[in-house]
């Protein structure tokens, strides 16, 4: 049964962090549904194959569960980065989650868009809620090709257990997302959780002279720097490691 719906950009629904940077990582999933189209569907996660059938969808099965710390929660986002063929329309599923001992991080580079992305960070003890989005073989490919920044990696389940709502498969392997330019610390050396982006920006050049006088002194000004300069994102970049603000997940 469906429980909500809501509608993505295109139909009066919010906009995605690649044409708002300052909205990182968007309006995540409020739990378990599938997109379809233009709109995200909220179901319970026993009726996610019956839907998938309906709409003649991959079923979960033959999906790939991938782990989403940043804007890959938000169907806005995932709708850009997943455009469907007409007259095909995405078909998604995702799941709600609580994973242990992870959580969302802040990778130790600038997107093309402007903003400062996410991810995942050891975090011992930590339970964090978060989603699963399932991909088909297509879905998979072009997603990958939207993660330059990225390697697609297996999560350690032992290290990292995920438990899934009651419903969804009890036991899969999820990959995730990792930075190959590691995570960024603040000056103790404690590794940053995501937070928002105008806050997260601000806490930033705040910490760096040297940064704001390559991106300016506002949020507004380093998105509208970094996303119109490719050298300005790869010297900032640069910034973090000779400053001392990056670590590896491990």
């Amino acid at each position: 049964m469906v429980r909500d719906t809501r509608h993505l950009d295109g139909s009066g629904g919010e906009r995605d962090p690649q044409s708002e940077p300052l909205t990182y990582p968007g309006r995540p999933v409020p739990g378990t549904g599938v997109i379809l189209g233009d709109a995200f569907h909220q179901v319970n996660a026993a009726e996610l194959d019956g839907l998938l059938r309906v709409e003649g969808g991959v079923p979960l099965s033959e999906r790939t569960p991938v782990l989403a710390v940043g804007s890959n929660a938000s169907p806005a986002q995932l709708r850009r980065k997943l455009p469907a063929q007409p007259p095909r329309r995405l078909v998604l599923p995702i799941t709600a989650v609580d994973v242990g001992n992870l959580a969302p991080g802040v990778s130790a580079h600038v997107s093309r868009p402007g903003y400062v992305p996410a991810t995942p960070v050891a975090a011992p003890g930590e339970t964090s809620r978060l989603v699963v989005v399932w991909l088909d073989t297509s879905q998979l490919r072009a997603m990958d090709a939207t993660e330059p920044n990225y390697d697609r990696t297996a999560l350690p389940a032992d290290r990292f257990p995920v438990r899934h709502e009651t419903g969804a498969p009890s036991a899969c392997s999820c990959e995730v997302y990792v930075s190959h330019h590691g995570c960024l610390t603040d000056r103790s050396g404690a590794v940053r959780r995501l937070e928002p982006q105008s806050v997260l920006i601000q806490s930033l050049l705040a910490g760096s002279p040297a940064l704001r006088e390559l991106a300016g002194e506002t949020p507004e000004s380093f998105v509208c720097v970094m996303r119109r300069d490719p050298s300005a994102r790869q010297k900032a970049r640069r910034l973090f490691i000779t400053e001392g603000r990056v670590s590896l997940f491990s």
